[in-house]
C-alpha cells in the first residue's frame, strides 16, 4: 500500500521579498538569475548581501529525508539608475527624480553635483545606500506662472486737489484835511488773505495683481520689474494781498494833485504734508505730478529648495 508523501521535512528561507534590502522597484528593473541543485544535508543558507551585487535570494528545502534543495537568486545593481517625474501640487513644477544604489560612503554627503542635481544619500544597509538626484525640468516652469488677485495694505500717498487763496474786502479808510482853497484827502484800502488746501489723503489700502514666476537661475537686477517710486513735495503755499495808500489834493488847479501813491503787500501761508501735487505748480512738483492709475509696487525673489527662485511681482491699482 502506498504511503502518502508528509511534504518538505526542512524549510529555511530569506527571499528578495522578507529581506527587505533592496527596494522592489531595483529588483524589478533587473534581470534575476536563480540556480537550484541538491547539496549535502549539511549546508546552509549563503548570509544576506552587503553590496551592489551576489546572492539577493536564498532558499533551503528537504522534500525527502535523504535530499536536500538549495536555490538562490543572483542579481547585479551596478549601473542601474531608476528614474521618475513628481509635480509639485503647489507650484505644477515637475521634477526630475534618479535613484540608484551606491555603496555607502562612496558618493559623499550629497550636495549639488556637477549636472545641478540636488543629491541625497539614504541607507540601506550599512554597505549599501540609496543615491537620490532631483532637479527640476526647465520645460515645466512656464506652466508653473501663477497671476492672481488679492488686497493688500498700501500706503498710497496724500494728493494735493487745489489750492484756494481768499482776499478779505478789507477796510477803506478817507481823511479830508485841507481849506477853502485846497482840499487834500488820504484814500486806504486794506485787504486780508488766508489760503485753503483741497487734499485727497491717501487709502491704506488697494487691489492688487500678484504675479508668481519660477528660475532655475537667480534673477538679475535687470529682470527684475521697475518699481514705482513716489518723490513727494512738501512745504508752504502762500497767498498774496495787497493795500494801497494814495494821497491826493486839490487846489487851484481843478485836476487835482495826486502827491504819493504807496503799496504793501501782507500774504497768508498754509502748510502742506508731503503730497503729489497733480500738477500745481506753486511750488517744487512731484514726481510723478499725478497718481498713475495702476503701477507696480513691490518686485520680490525668494530662493527655494532644488535651486529654484520665485519672483513675485505685485501691481497695485490706484482706488478711485
Amino acid at each position: 500500500m502506498a504511503t502518502r508523501n508528509p511534504g518538505p521535512l526542512r524549510v529555511e528561507e530569506w527571499l528578495i521579498g522578507g529581506s527587505r534590502i533592496y527596494p522592489p522597484e531595483f529588483l524589478n528593473s533587473i534581470e534575476l538569475k536563480t540556480t537550484t541543485q541538491e547539496v549535502p544535508l549539511e549546508s546552509t543558507l549563503t548570509d544576506p548581501p552587503t553590496g551592489l551585487s551576489g546572492v539577493v535570494g536564498s532558499r533551503i528545502t528537504q522534500p525527502h529525508t535523504d535530499e536536500l534543495v538549495y536555490e538562490e537568486t543572483l542579481a547585479d545593481f551596478t549601473g542601474i539608475e531608476i528614474r521618475d517625474v513628481e509635480t509639485d501640487p503647489n507650484t505644477n513644477i515637475a521634477v526630475e527624480v534618479l535613484r540608484s544604489l551606491v555603496a555607502v560612503g562612496s558618493e559623499g554627503n550629497g550636495g549639488i553635483d556637477g549636472s545641478g542635481y540636488f543629491v541625497d544619500i539614504k541607507g540601506l544597509t550599512n554597505k549599501v545606500a540609496v543615491k537620490i538626484r532631483s532637479k527640476p525640468l526647465s520645460s515645466s516652469l512656464s506652466g508653473a506662472t501663477k497671476t492672481y488677485s488679492t488686497y493688500i495694505d498700501y500706503p498710497f500717498p496724500d494728493v494735493l486737489q487745489g489750492v484756494t487763496g481768499h482776499v478779505g474786502s478789507g477796510t477803506t479808510t478817507t481823511t479830508l484835511t485841507g481849506s477853502f482853497a485846497s482840499v487834500t484827502w488820504r484814500t486806504a484800502w486794506r485787504f486780508n488773505s488766508t489760503v485753503t488746501l483741497d487734499m485727497l489723503h491717501g487709502a491704506r489700502k488697494g487691489k492688487a495683481v500678484i504675479v508668481d514666476e519660477y528660475f532655475t537661475t537667480a534673477p538679475g537686477p535687470s529682470d527684475l520689474a521697475a518699481v514705482q517710486v513716489f518723490i513727494l513735495a512738501s512745504g508752504s503755499i502762500a497767498t498774496l494781498g495787497e493795500s494801497y495808500d494814495i494821497s491826493n489834493s486839490v487846489s487851484a488847479d481843478p485836476a487835482g494833485t495826486i502827491e504819493q501813491i504807496s503799496t504793501s503787500v501782507s500774504y497768508s501761508s498754509a502748510g502742506i504734508p508731503p503730497c503729489i501735487t497733480n500738477g500745481y505748480t506753486g511750488i517744487t512738483e512731484s514726481n510723478p505730478t499725478t497718481m498713475p492709475s495702476s503701477f507696480i509696487a513691490d518686485c520680490q525673489v525668494t530662493p527655494g529648495r532644488l535651486n529654484l527662485y520665485k519672483m513675485s511681482t505685485v501691481t497695485v491699482e490706484t482706488p478711485s
